[in-house]
């Protein structure tokens, strides 16, 4: 039996909507087979999206300052790209959201950016993907 981590199947029904998760800031990446718990987390709110890539090891949960060595902190910046920036605590060093991670010199949104790499894993083809999030 397959183990699912939101909750039970009910195998009576079929189709992916009955088996969608309820709570999908708790979804694993196995749990986006199904479409529905894919594009659901990603149409939410991007605080959201923030927090569940950093909960599961896709963006820093925390960053020492490279130059000076403090702790840095999340700072609001509604002018940058991702509405955040890590700050150092003696406020003299700031520094991308994205800094140290896959998504670092990517110009995209992070929902675009995990709607190409899911589309390139369920074997879509590019021109397909790029349809899909708009930039073709």
């Amino acid at each position: 039996m397959i183990r699912h981590s939101c909750h039970a199947l009910n195998m009576a029904k079929r189709g992916n909507f009955p088996i969608r998760q309820s709570d999908n800031e708790n979804c694993q990446f196995g749990d986006f087979s199904n479409p529905w718990n894919f594009f659901s987390l990603m149409m939410r709110e991007d605080s959201i999206v923030h927090q569940w890539m950093r909960d599961r090891g896709l963006i820093l949960s925390d960053l020492t300052c490279p130059t000076c060595e403090k702790p840095c902190k999340l700072k609001k910046r509604p002018r940058k790209k991702d509405g955040l920036t890590w700050m150092c605590i003696s406020k003299k060093h700031e520094f991308s959201f994205r800094k140290y991670s896959f998504f670092e010199n990517m110009q995209y949104t992070f929902q675009d950016i995990m709607l190409f790499i899911k589309g390139t894993l369920d074997g879509q083809t590019l021109i397909s993907i790029s349809s899909m999030t708009g930039k073709y």
